[in-house]
């Protein structure tokens, strides 16, 4: 089995004009391997390096001692990706403080003792004190580049909890395998002779740098409730008393002023079906119809504001200082009720 050795520490944030190597390209001969030596790096550094998976997230969720609580959200992954990092922030009660332990359910779960906070406080801890440490979870995953559900289960030990932020990410590859299942068709290997085959001729670095967008796709939003938000109303209600922002990046001047980014919704409806719209300040919309009582997530993309990056006195966005609002209404239609416990947004496309 062949390795590809990936090393984060040594690529540059700007790469200088093609020097030397210009004279090794020409229409009447062969192209050297050594040509594209650094475009393989860039390109195979990108495909190894680390996702975020969930933002990190305030979603300030009360766990009773012995109870588990399953913090579920929904992730566009790597397939690189073969581990797995949850960062929780947690405060417990008593003289103990407690404990949780965590369990994404592919290896043994871990066990963290937490702070302490004042019920009559609230979500505080002694303003004199360094904040809590987190409790860091990690998972050996099966390779996936699927998009859809990721969940944590989250257990109280000897004490009722508050889980106020849950991040998570993909760990960084430090080495990528020909062969086996890591994309062998996004990555190539630096130095080798230009020729046909996949990873070793200029098909090997046109298919790289077509997949490098995703490999530094972002996640643009992340929303739980264990509750959520529900509404009887025949008519779209606002679920967030203050619509969150979010920004695409900028690209090509013919590129244009928006892009379009997946979106993913947790809903159930009662009795019937409801429908979720998400409207940006930019005029992007999309509409999901919820058709079931059990909570499942619904997909779909919207347009959302670029990045102008030729305008440093718009703020560094097309239109909107600020990024573009995100507007999210939910209604009832055949059924009774809908409720709403997640959403995200990702530039996953």
């Amino acid at each position: 089995m062949t390795i590809v050795k990936v090393d984060h520490r040594n690529v540059p944030n700007i790469r200088g004009d093609k020097g030397a190597d210009g004279g090794k390209i020409a229409s009447s001969a062969n192209v050297l391997g050594s040509t594209w030596q650094g475009a393989a790096d860039v390109l195979n550094t990108l495909h190894a390096r680390g996702g975020q998976l969930v933002l990190a997230t305030a979603i300030n969720e009360s766990i009773a001692e012995s109870a588990t609580a399953t913090l579920r959200f929904y992730a566009w992954p790597r397939l690189a990706a073969r581990h797995r990092v949850w960062i929780v922030y947690a405060t417990g009660e008593g003289a103990d403080h407690g404990a949780i332990t965590l369990d994404e359910g592919t290896e043994s779960a871990s066990t963290h003792h937490v702070d302490a906070f004042s019920l009559a406080a609230g979500l505080q801890w002694n303003a004199s004190q360094d904040p809590p440490d987190p409790a860091i979870h990690v998972s050996t995953i099966t390779p996936t580049n699927t998009p859809g559900e990721i969940s944590l289960s989250v257990t109280a030990v000897g004490s009722d909890i508050v889980v106020y932020s849950v991040a998570c990410f993909d760990l960084p590859r430090t080495r990528l395998l020909l062969g086996g299942t890591d994309d062998v068709a996004a990555f190539v290997i630096p130095g080798a002779p230009i020729y046909q085959a996949a990873q070793t001729a200029l098909r090997g670095i046109a298919t790289s740098a077509d997949n490098g967008r995703a490999k530094l796709r972002r996640k643009l939003l992340d929303w739980r409730n264990a509750t959520g938000f529900t509404t009887t109303s025949g008519s779209f209600t606002a679920v967030f008393q203050l619509a969150p922002t979010v920004l695409g990046r900028g690209g090509s001047s013919v590129d244009g002023a928006t892009v379009t980014v997946a979106v993913a919704a947790r809903l159930a409806s009662t009795a019937g079906n409801g429908e979720l719209k998400i409207t940006m300040a930019s005029g992007g919309t999309v509409t999901l119809t919820c058709t079931s009582a059990t909570p499942a997530w619904y997909t779909g993309t919207v347009a959302i504001d670029r990045e102008d990056l030729t305008d440093a006195d718009s703020g560094g966005q097309v239109g909107r200082l600020f990024g573009d609002a995100v507007t999210v209404e939910a209604r009832k239609t055949t059924g009774t009720s809908i409720t709403i416990t997640g959403l995200a947004m990702s530039e996953a496309l």
